[in-house]
């Protein structure tokens, strides 16, 4: 992205990766309150015009946001998301009515993935993923917003995409041939993803640019008759 003039900013939400705090506390509300403190930093940093982006489980995060609070927002990408927690649960084993009763029982339902990490799934977690509906907050939204999808998808299906995208306002949907879920079966499929992503981030920024320039030359004008 620095290649391109773009800023990035990455995050672990809390009890992932290299953030602390226990993953066993997390709940969607709970991740969403860092993404809002993440956006508030950059924002403190003097950034103006930001696109968020989320992947997986983040994608729904990214989609709950009560984007009206950051006018620095410019648009959304939502790559291989989960924005149907309901939908979501009839094919994930992780997020059966069975697991959910074993973290009713114990506080937690715990996985171990495959790098052999363990994970505690808390009953918060459960509970709020059978109240919540991501997409039901984007799809009014008048931002523009990019669904990227791998065709291999079968975690998160591709139709999920193509459903909600039909859904929203400004939408644009991009499905890579051969990407399966987070695109690490193909380095093609991922390079895809990639520029499709890039180019829409540069042109969004590029638009507000233009629209910025034209502001500022409207007021000039009209200073200049004062």
């Amino acid at each position: 992205m620095q290649s391109l003039n773009i800023n990035s900013f990455r995050f672990d939400f809390r009890g992932l990766g290299e953030s602390s705090g226990q993953f066993v506390e997390t709940t969607p509300l709970k991740e969403l309150a860092d993404l809002e403190s993440t956006i508030e930093y950059v924002i403190s940093l003097g950034y103006q015009d930001i696109v968020l982006l989320g992947t997986s489980f983040g994608g729904s995060i990214v989609s709950q946001l009560e984007h009206k609070k950051y006018p620095s927002i410019k648009a959304l990408v939502l790559w291989y998301s989960v924005l149907d927690y309901q939908e979501f649960a009839k094919t994930n084993e992780e997020l059966s009515k069975e697991k959910k009763e074993i973290a009713d029982k114990q506080g937690y339902y715990e996985k171990t993935n495959s790098k052999g990490t363990i994970f505690k799934i808390g009953k918060d977690f459960y509970n709020e993923v059978c109240s919540l509906v991501p997409y039901k907050n984007i799809i009014n939204l008048d931002l523009p917003i990019l669904f990227v999808h791998g065709l291999k998808d079968t975690i998160v299906p591709y139709e999920s995409s193509v459903k909600i995208s039909k859904m929203c306002k400004r939408p644009q949907l991009e499905l890579i041939k051969n990407g399966n879920h987070s695109f690490t079966n193909n380095k093609k499929a991922m390079n895809e993803a990639i520029n499709v992503t890039t180019k829409y981030i540069k042109n969004i920024l590029n638009r507000k640019k233009i629209k910025g320039v034209v502001a500022l030359w409207k007021r000039l004008k009209s200073n200049r008759k004062n």
